[in-house]
Order: C-alpha cells, then structure tokens, then sequence
C-alpha cells in the first residue's frame, strides 16, 4: 500500500476511537434506560462492523489497482479530505445537552461517515472512469491508426497496381524487343540470300577463270550449293520484293556454273576415250586405230579400265549432280551427261562393234549370226552398263539412261539381221529364228540381266516382231499356195487304191506289230448325238495316205505354233483349218466321181477326223470376229433424194446432206466365225451322210416298202375316218411275192454289199473305235427296219405267207451284223 493509503487508514481508525469516546461520555452524562443502551450499543457495534468493512474493501481496491501515480495522489487527496471533515467535526464538538444537537450531529456524523465510507467507492469510480477514458483514448488511437492503415493499404494497392502495370508493360516491351529482335534476324536471313548474289557470282568468276578443272575442286560444291539454295529460296518467295530480278540473276548464275560442269565433263570424257584409243594403239603396235584386230581381253582392258581410271574424279562430281537430280535444271544438265557419255562411248564403240557384226555375217549362217551376235551384244551391254554405273550410280537403273549408246550398237545387229530374214522364204530357217529370239535370247539371256539388258530388248523384240510378221506372211502365202490353190493330181485322189497300196506295204513290212497307218478313234457324243472324233497318228509313213493339204496344213501350224503370239496363231489357224476343211470337202466330192460314194464320204471323215484331231494340241481360240460396213440403210435416204423428197438446198435439219450424215452413216456389222466349230459340223454331217448312205445301201426295199406302208395308213385314215378299206396285203406293193423279192434283195445285200461296205470302212479308217462307232447307228437302222417288217407281217400276213418271205430272224441278223463288227 502507498503512503496515503496508509495515512486514510489510520484517520479512520482515530475517528471511530473518538466516537466511542464521546459515547461513553454520553452514556455517563445522560442517563438512559436499558433499552436506549441496547439500542447504543447495536448502533456502535453497527458503526464498527461498517468501519471494518470499508477498511478491508478499501485494502482489496487498493491492492487491484494498477499502480498510477495520478489515479494514487487523487485517492489520497479524497481520503485527506473526507478526514479532515470528520475530524473536525469530532474535534470541535461541544458537549451535547439537547436532543435536537445530538440528532443534527448524528446527522453530521452520518453524513460524514457515509461520506467517507462512499469516497472509497467514488475513488473506485473514478479509476474506472479514468480507466474508461484511457480506453476510449486508446480505441481513438486505434480508430486513427486503423484509418492510416487504410489509407496505407490503399496507398499500397495504388503502389501495387502501378507496380504491376509496369511490369506487364515491361514484358510487353520485352517481348516486342524479342519480336523486333527475331524479326530482324529472319530479315538479315533473308537478306542473306540476297545478298549471296555478288558474293556466289564473285567466287564463281574465281573459280572458273582459277583452274581448269574448277567443277572438282575443293570450293566448287559448296558454292553451287549455296547457289542452289539462294535459286531455291526466291523461287519459293516470289512475293518479295525484287524476287524476279534477283531470280533471274541467280539462275543466271546457276546456268553458267552447270555449263561450267557440262564442258568440264565434255573435256574429261574426251580425254579418256582418247588415252583409252591411244592405248589400244600402243597395244597393238600401229600407227592409227584398227578396230578389227583388238581382242576382247584387250578390249576390256583398255576401253573399259583404261577409260574409268582416266578420270576418277568424275565419279564424286556425278554423285553429287545425282543427288540433286529433283531439280528440273539438274535433271537437264544430268540428261547432257548422259547424252555426252554415251555419244563418247560410241564414238568409240561404233567400229569395234561394226567391224565385229561384219565378221559374223561373213562367216556364219543367218542362225549363228542371231546367236553369236545376241551374245556378243549381251556381253558389250553388261560391260557398257558396269562402266555407266560407275559414273552414274543412281541413273544405271533408269532403261532411257543408255538409250543414246546402246540403241545405235544394237541397231548394228538389227541392220546385220535384217536383209537375211527378209529374203528368206524358208519357213524352217524362219521359225528356228524365232525360237532363237524368243526362248535362248530374250528368255535366258537377257532374262537373268534384266538391268543391264534394258537396251537391249526392245531391239530384239522389234527383231523378233520383224522374222514373226515375215513368217506370218510366208504361213499365209503358203496356205494359199498349197493348200486353197492345190490341185490334186491323178495320184493325190486315187483313193481307195493308195491306201490298198500302203496297207500292203504296211503288211508287208509288219512282223505281228501295229498297224503304221493312221489310226482313228471316234466317240459319240451323247449331247447331240454328234461325233467326237480323235486320231492317233502312227509313224511317218502314214502321212502318205494323207490328202496332201492336210499334211502341209498340219506341218505349217505345228511348226508356227510356238513361234507367233497366240491371237496371231489363232487367226492364221482359223484360215489354215478352213482351208483344208474345203479342200479336203472338194477332193472328196472328186473321189466319189471317180469312185463310188462311200469312198468320198469315208474319204471326208478319215481326213477331217485327223484334222479335228491334230488341231486339239493348240490351246488357241478359232474364232474369228469379222468387221464390215452396211451400207444398205442408204438405199432409202437416196431414193428420198432423187424423187425430190429431201432438198440439197433447204435450210434446216431436213437438209438432205444432213439427213444423208446424220441418219444414212454406214453401220459397222460384226459376225463371229469358229472354224473348229465349222469342222464339227462337217465332220458330222459326214459321218451321218456316211451312215445314211450304208444303211440305204443295205435296207433301201424295206425303208421304201415301210414309207409306202405309212402312206396307205395315213390316207386311209384320212378318207374313212380313221378305218382302213383295204389290208396292206391287199395293197399291190405289198404282195407277198413282192416282199419275198425284197428279202431276197435286203438278204444279198446284207451278204454282200455290207460287208463291202465294212471292208471299206476298215481300209479307210483303221481304229476299230472308230469304226465301231460308225457302224453302230447301221446296225440299230438295219435292226429297226427288220423289226418294222416282222412287226407288219405278223400282223397283217398270215403264216404260209410268211414262211414264203425268207427275212432274216432277229437272231440271224444280230450274229451277221456282229460279225461284220
């Protein structure tokens, strides 16, 4: 507690000591009852209790009070004050006699006792108001360092967006300065290119004028393609400014040092031929150049070796042309080369190559020619080739690359080749050529080099289509000549007595073996009932028995077959196989004049089953598609004209001209001709002619009496309503000793004219399936005639009659036919 606390206190204490005194001076001098004394002494025992209890809240305030100098001076004050007054008022106090003194100073007393006992608590207040006033000071301060934070606040956001306006800015300016930065640099780039221009055409007249062989040199490559790139790069901006003017200088340029390249190439490929000339010169110990008496040895060494090591920085000079080849100006100069190459090449070729041909030709057959000089070629190409390659790797594998060398040395062999397969007329010499073109040439020589014979097949495939159109032009000559325009002789058509002949030498010369002669077969054909016909061709003596044509018809399209493209065969094969099929037609109407009707129809369908036969192997289509113009329709369109319907004069569609144009064009017909098939067809109508003819031969009185049996039954039928009047005994064609005599003459045919018949039949055609086949239909129409007329005499004769006609029993005739079989 502070000093003034204390000093309160004890003013305190002092106070109430007095008034108990007083008090007891009272009670001494003014006698009071015992309840006035109670009721003092609970008044002075009130007054004590209460002046303990201010003391110790005083005690406890003054001990929760935050020590202040101000708040402990006023409260001391305050307590010297309220002191001072109730001492005073103790101090100063008379006697009291009277009651009214004693209440007004129990008043005093009360009122300055509770003025000090409330001084205490407005002490109390006061701290707290003064405590009070601190804080609402305090929270003013706040408030106004809350504002100037604010305001801080705002003024840093102000800060911040400033701030932050300049850095975006900042950027942006950045970034334009990169812009600026990059757009100058792409500019100074382009401007590169430009400016390559004095810069390439300065070094290029350096190093053209520096060296003759600039193009190889070490700063060439890298300028021309510094020179490609500036052509390549305003090409592909032609929207700049100047682009033209610049393009054009720059191409320019570029000409003049691909012309550079060109005449550089020129000069070295020069040289070479000449130092490889030069050293088959030396080689052979002569004065000038002679082309005949260089081997091959010598020939590989000097004009192939001698000419690539010649020159051996041509080939990185050409790699590198090569590999620019996309550009339209290279792709020129790289045709140039090419084109210098190989007229070098053949300059020097050319003689050997000549010279070479004319050996072969002098010495050789048109046959060895052909393989001697397509091998020769064969190896000169391989070699021509390997040396390209060397200089033009990438360009070896075009076929054109070479064209310019090779064409003119192969033209060599076509010229030697040419006059020879021309003039000849031999269709032997003919096909072998062709067969050596086509298989041992083009199939297995050039076949296994197909690069490096590139060039060399198209001019033996135009030698090959030379010898097949001249031998499609002997083939059809031939055919006329030998064939459509043959005329037999006396001997060609002495049938049946050439093959007697041939069957007796055949018989003769046979010890149990097969028979020599050509050999048939045929089967039906169950379809149609058509024949199907094959024949087996036994050796070269059969061929004798053959009708001319058809030999040389046959040996001409086996010998062709192999030799001519398949559409060409197969046209030469429908007008060869039509041929023969009307020659061997009119040689058999000439044959039955001479002889007898079955030796002309038998000797058709011996020659045009062999036909049919041997045209089987060739796998071609005999169909032939003809084309001609119909002019028919116009017919009417000109008799409108002349009969004055249509006028040459009117102007508009009904023009006569214009309807003739538009209406009357020619129409273009097609018709579709198949020889084979046409060779069927005759073939069958010839067999069937054979066998109608055979089965008359044997049977005419029973098909005659059978038709006029029919005839009576079916006029009888017609008058009577279908009943018959009179028998067919009562006929007079049917008596019975009428069908006796024509038993009799069917029984002597069947004995003698039919086995004839068959006898011929065998000498003609000597395939017993053959022959089989033929005579079947006989045997069934002989069969079906016998029966009718046993199935009539049955029916309409009676037993006696019967027995009076001698036909033969279905038994008798099985066995007769049978064994003529």
């Amino acid at each position: 507690a502070t000093p003034s606390a204390n000093a309160g206190a004890n003013t305190a204490s002092s106070t109430a000591a007095r008034g108990y005194s007083v008090a007891t001076a009272w009670e001494a001098r003014a006698g009071v009852s015992d309840a006035q004394e109670a009721a003092l002494q609970d008044l002075a025992a009130i007054v004590s209790a209460s002046t303990e209890q201010a003391n110790s809240a005083t005690t406890t305030a003054t001990r929760s009070e935050p020590p202040s100098d101000a708040l402990a001076s006023t409260s001391a004050s305050n307590a010297a004050a309220a002191s001072t007054s109730s001492q005073q008022l103790l101090d100063t106090q008379s006697p009291l006699t009277q009651t009214s003194a004693f209440y007004k100073w129990h008043s005093e007393v009360e009122a300055a006792r509770s003025q000090e006992t409330e001084g205490k608590y407005r002490q109390y207040a006061d701290t707290l108001q003064h405590h009070l006033d601190t804080c609402d000071g305090i929270l003013g301060t706040i408030a106004n360092t809350m504002s100037a934070l604010e305001a801080l606040q705002y003024q840093h956001q102000a800060v911040r967006g400033k701030t932050s306006g300049l850095h975006d800015q900042t950027e942006s300016l950045a970034a334009e300065r990169q812009q600026l930065v990059a757009f100058a640099d792409a500019l100074r780039a382009k401007l590169n290119y430009f400016d390559e221009l004095e810069k390439v055409g300065t070094l290029l007249q350096a190093a053209t004028l520096s060296s003759a062989k600039a193009p190889t040199g070490g700063d060439f490559l890298p300028l021309l393609q510094r020179l490609d790139d500036s052509v390549a790069y305003i090409a592909a901006h032609p929207q700049f400014a100047e682009a033209a003017a610049y393009g054009a200088k720059f191409r320019h340029l570029q000409s003049r040092a691909l012309g550079s390249i060109r005449s550089h190439f020129a000069s070295e490929v020069k040289r070479a031929a000449a130092a490889s000339e030069k050293a088959c010169v030396d080689a052979l110990g002569q004065a000038t150049f002679d082309a005949g008496q260089i081997d091959e040895a010598q020939a590989t060494s000097h004009l192939y070796v001698r000419f690539r090591a010649a020159v051996p920085e041509l080939h990185s000079l050409m790699a590198e042309i090569e590999s620019r080849s996309g550009s339209p100006e290279y792709q020129k100069l790289l045709s140039d080369l090419h084109a210098i190459f190989c007229e070098q090449r053949l300059i020097l070729m050319q003689r050997i190559v000549e010279r070479r041909f004319a050996d072969f030709a002098r010495s050789s057959t048109l046959m060895d020619l052909a393989r001697a000089g397509c091998g020769y070629l064969s190896q000169l190409n391989k070699q021509e080739h390997a040396l390209f390659e060397h200089f033009f790797p990438h360009s070896a594998a075009s076929p054109w690359a070479m064209a310019p060398l090779l064409e003119p040395l192969c033209q060599v062999l076509y010229d030697s080749m040419r006059p020879g397969y021309v003039a000849t007329n031999d269709m032997d010499v003919l096909c072998e050529l062709a067969h050596i073109l086509k298989h041992e040439v083009l199939e297995e020589q050039l076949s296994h080099r197909v690069s490096a014979s590139a060039g060399m097949r198209p001019l033996i495939m135009r030698v090959l289509a030379d010898v097949q159109e001249r031998l499609t032009f002997r083939a059809q000559a031939f055919m006329r000549e030998e064939v459509a325009a043959f005329v037999p002789s006396e001997a060609d058509l002495d049938y049946p007595a050439k093959l007697e002949r041939a069957a007796a030498e055949e018989a003769s010369k046979a010890n149990g073996g097969s028979n020599g002669d050509a050999a048939d077969s045929i089967a039906p054909d169950g379809s149609d009932g058509a024949a199907r016909m094959a024949t087996d061709t036994g050796s070269r003596a059969g061929f004798a028995t053959w009708y001319p044509p058809l030999e040389r018809t046959l040996v001409c399209l086996s010998k062709i077959y192999h030799c001519l493209d398949t559409n060409v065969f197969g046209s030469l094969a429908h007008e060869g196989v039509g041929l023969c099929a009307r020659s061997i037609d009119a040689a058999s109407r000439t044959v039955a004049k001479n002889g007898t009707p079955l030796d002309g129809l038998l000797f058709a369908v011996k020659h045009l089953l062999i036909l049919r036969e041997q045209i089987q192997p060739f796998n071609v289509n005999f169909r032939v598609i003809d084309k001609e113009l119909d002019f028919s329709h116009m017919r009417d369109q000109l008799r409108r004209i002349t009969s004055g319907e249509l006028s040459l004069f009117e102007l508009s569609s009904m023009n006569a001209v214009m309807q003739l144009v538009t209406r009357s064009a020619p129409r273009v017909l097609e018709s579709s001709v198949d020889s084979k098939k046409e060779l069927e067809v005759q073939l069958k109508n010839a067999c069937e002619a054979f066998i109608m003819s055979v089965t008359k031969l044997t049977v005419e009185p029973l098909l005659s009496f059978i038709t006029k049996v029919t005839a009576v039954r079916v006029a009888a039928a017609a008058a009577a309503g279908g009943q018959e009047k009179r028998g067919i005994r009562e006929q007079a064609f049917a008596a019975p000793e009428r069908l006796a005599e024509m038993a009799n003459k069917v029984n002597e045919a069947l004995e003698v004219q039919l086995p004839t018949a068959v006898q011929k039949m065998k000498l003609y055609l000597g395939n017993p399936g053959t022959r089989a086949i033929l005579f079947k239909p006989i045997k069934s129409n002989v069969a079906e005639a016998h029966a009718q007329i046993a199935a009539l005499l049955d029916a309409e004769y009676s037993a006696e009659d019967r027995a009076s006609i001698t036909l033969k029993s279905p038994a008798e005739l099985g066995d007769l036919l049978e064994a003529l079989s």
